[in-house]
């Protein structure tokens, strides 16, 4: 591991001044600070306080990384998590942490020893992940197209059903609510299924049929409700939606209303994850389900190193209520 040492060996100042620039405490010339942090960038130097952490033992902390806390889809993995984890006496933390935040909340897992780091929030920075490595930390989600963790999810099956119901229900123009930045959206398929499915069944996949938007930056409620009063006023006509989650799907309802619109009677909406409050909304609203008590148990069984004779597989299912009636 890069220690302060080398790093000031390479930027021609003494450990003091690198403190110096890693703290911001003390006097340090913008010259030589901008050499000190050329090398720490290209070295990939995480501060001592870090390195600190990297010491031999066995951790019992598990974390989990969400960017939204008013989402209680990640509170109910949590909760399962901790069910699990209680028998087995390890401790499951949560943190919250913005694309902004992310690093701190790393450094603090790092230092922290943590066991095992289940992430929803953005992807972790490439430099971080030896040092998750060196701790021994079993890592899920840290990054989207690499890791050691893999699980299948199939959204296929209920997204057809859902689409064939809205279908049945005279639904034309069905438009996918995804509220997220478009990198997030390329690494997921339920967009992807959307497409395809829509087309195969004859229906319009237009420009705006998927609406992006700046979820986790901003709270998936606000996003959904912002994204569908934007939609009336922009005159787009569509007369059901598919949200990215639940919470988003109560933002674009009430939005709706706003805008003089009904649901179900003029537009249908269905949501993702199947949270407990879906089925006392007014209206109840349709979701698509995936089990997170099981979810959970993989995460677990994974990090600790339990024996499995299991496929780590989950099959999404529809669950219809009023809002899509």
């Amino acid at each position: 591991m890069v220690n302060r040492e080398e790093v000031a060996r390479l930027a021609g100042v003494s450990p003091m001044t690198v403190t110096r620039v890693v703290t911001g405490k003390g006097y340090v010339s913008e010259r030589t600070r901008e050499k000190v942090m050329e090398v720490i960038d290209a070295l990939g130097y995480i501060p001592n306080k870090i390195a600190a952490g990297l010491v031999s033992g066995k951790s019992n902390r598990i974390a989990i990384v969400v960017p939204d806390l008013s989402n209680p889809y990640y509170l109910q993995v949590v909760g399962a998590m901790i069910d699990e984890a209680k028998n087995y006496d390890y401790v499951v933390s949560v943190y919250k942490a913005s694309e902004a935040e992310l690093p701190q909340v790393i450094e603090s897992l790092i230092s922290n020893r943590v066991a095992g780091v289940v992430n929803y929030a953005s992807e972790f920075p490439k430099k971080y992940e030896k040092h998750l490595n060196d701790i021994g930390a079993k890592t899920i989600r840290t990054s989207y197209f690499s890791g050691e963790f893999s699980m299948e999810l199939e959204y296929e099956d209920a997204m057809r059903k859902a689409i064939d119901s809205l279908i049945e229900k005279g639904a034309k123009k069905i438009i996918f609510i995804a509220g997220m930045m478009t990198e997030f959206v390329s690494i997921d398929q339920r967009v992807p299924f959307y497409k395809k499915y829509l087309k195969e069944k004859g229906l319009e996949v237009g420009e705006d049929s998927v609406v992006y938007g700046n979820y986790p930056r901003e709270e998936a409620f606000m996003v959904g409700y912002n994204a569908a009063m934007q939609l009336v006023k922009s005159g787009c006509e569509f007369d059901a939606a598919f949200c990215m989650n639940d919470m988003m799907a109560f933002g674009v309802i009430n939005g709706l209303r706003r805008m003089g619109k009904r649901v179900p009677e003029d537009v249908k909406v269905i949501g993702f994850d199947n949270i407990q409050m879906s089925a006392f909304f007014e209206p109840p609203l349709s979701s698509i389900y995936v089990d997170t008590r099981q979810e959970a148990r993989f995460y677990f069984d994974y990090i600790v190193g339990n024996p499995v004779d299991y496929e780590r597989k989950l099959v999404a299912s529809y669950v219809e209520r009023k809002s899509a009636d």
